[in-house]
């Protein structure tokens, strides 16, 4: 469907696999379809996404949390160009700021809600 290393337009990754264009997790039928993020938001992807606040977000954390697929994940790396990091799947989720502070690089940010840790699928 993709190939690593390879850069895809955020219209190419919905034709593909479905959701919001704009969104880091996009979702379609309660089910995210990809990860979309910027390393200035989360500098330890794909292995660590950030989650911040909202109630967007946060649904859609939920779901990704409970849903165990494996995903496709990308980092942008200009403007619409989003590079194919692989399949992920939830490896483990972590909430509560003072552990999320004490655990992870937080790229300066404040409105960390949900740490998610993330393991390579087995292929």
């Amino acid at each position: 469907m993709f190939t690593i290393g390879q850069g895809y337009t955020r219209a190419e990754i919905h034709k593909k696999v479905g959701g919001s264009t704009l969104v880091c997790l996009p979702a379609k039928n309660q089910q995210v379809t990809c990860i979309c993020i910027t390393k200035e938001m989360n500098p330890d992807a794909p292995y660590i996404i950030l989650a911040g606040k909202g109630s967007t977000t946060a649904r859609s954390v939920g779901w990704l949390v409970e849903q165990e697929t494996e995903l496709p994940v990308f980092i942008k790396e200009s403007i619409n160009n989003w590079v194919y990091q692989g399949q992920f799947k939830v490896k483990k989720c972590v909430t509560g700021k003072k552990k999320i502070r004490k655990q992870y690089r937080l790229a300066g940010r404040t409105d960390v809600q949900t740490a998610i840790e993330m393991e390579e699928a087995t292929r």
